[in-house]
């Protein structure tokens, strides 16, 4: 699905697409071990009757940053719309940089344009009423004051890190401890967020979760970073659960992968165009003004 996935190449994409469409309309889970996908019962396995087309399209941000747009048409009127950025090297020829961490709220469209971004998403969980970090974050080498971790499950749900260094080079990884964090002067940007979807190739357990609008970041073994956007709290788009997201950056060949802030937060900007929302925002209002971002800029002048 959407291309690469360990050594499986763009002429393999048509099969990947009919399972692309499957998990989309909720008919599929992981089976034991999660090396394989099963049907997931007769109740939704009868919902994937209803996936009827699948149409791909993409365009060229910059120079190895391509932008992926896949719609599924789910239950013959329900449309589901996916956005991948894929960025093709992580060596500092472009920087990933964390940016916000103050209790003003900033759209990321806005902050994308404020700092001459290629590209970025929005980042991590905060308190609506105070605008506070929920998790942990860490910018230019400077911890932010936050709210903390939650809990879920008896278990964090803030259990999985986005790390950039100086020259701008990310890592997607589990969660260590902020004080960890605190003290690894190599840890140049951080953000605490989560949940971990999938570590070392292997897909983590997720508990029952509603559908929601989803924000994700993976890395595959090509050594390239997946920023992704799934619509949904719309008519036309359904959304997908935490185990749903896991399966799609699975299939997108993710060795490494971690959902972000969801909901109306959700939200990817290119400059392209102009510059332009990849997305469908499910706020009313439309684009959710957040407390932290994830974007991609030009390599720094030396």
């Amino acid at each position: 699905m959407f291309g690469r996935k360990q050594g499986v190449g763009r002429k393999q994409r048509g099969i990947l697409i009919v399972a692309t469409t499957l998990l989309l309309a909720g008919g599929w889970s992981y089976a034991a071990g999660g090396t394989s996908l099963k049907p997931a019962g007769k109740e939704k396995s009868a919902a994937m009757a209803g996936a009827a087309e699948t149409k791909v399209s993409e365009e060229k941000i910059a120079d190895g940053v391509t932008r992926e747009r896949w719609q599924v048409m789910l239950f013959g009127d329900q449309l589901q719309d996916i956005n991948v950025l894929r960025i093709h090297r992580n060596d500092g020829t472009y920087r990933f940089v964390l940016c916000g961490g103050t209790i003003k709220r900033v759209k990321t469209s806005e902050m994308c344009r404020n700092r001459g971004a290629i590209a970025g998403i929005n980042g991590g969980f905060f308190q609506p009423k105070t605008g506070e970090v929920v998790g942990y974050l860490k910018i230019d080498g400077k911890t932010v004051k936050n709210f903390g971790r939650r809990g879920w499950e008896s278990k964090p749900v803030e259990n999985a890190a986005i790390v950039t260094d100086k020259n701008g080079v990310v890592r997607v990884e589990p969660a260590r401890d902020d004080d960890e964090y605190d003290k690894d002067a190599d840890a140049y940007g951080v953000l605490v967020t989560g949940p971990m979807l999938i570590h070392q190739g292997q897909p983590i357990y997720q508990p029952p979760h509603p559908r929601h609008p989803r924000t994700a970041i993976g890395t595959n073994a090509d050594g390239e970073v997946l920023l992704v956007t799934v619509d949904g709290r719309q008519s036309e788009a359904v959304g997908v659960s935490f185990a749903g997201l896991q399966q799609i950056m699975s299939r997108l060949g993710c060795v490494e992968a971690m959902n972000m802030d969801g909901g109306g937060s959700t939200t990817m900007w290119v400059d392209k165009d102009g510059g332009k929302i990849c997305n469908h925002p499910s706020d009313k209002q439309g684009e959710r003004a957040v407390i932290n971002q994830l974007l991609l800029l030009p390599a720094a002048k030396h």
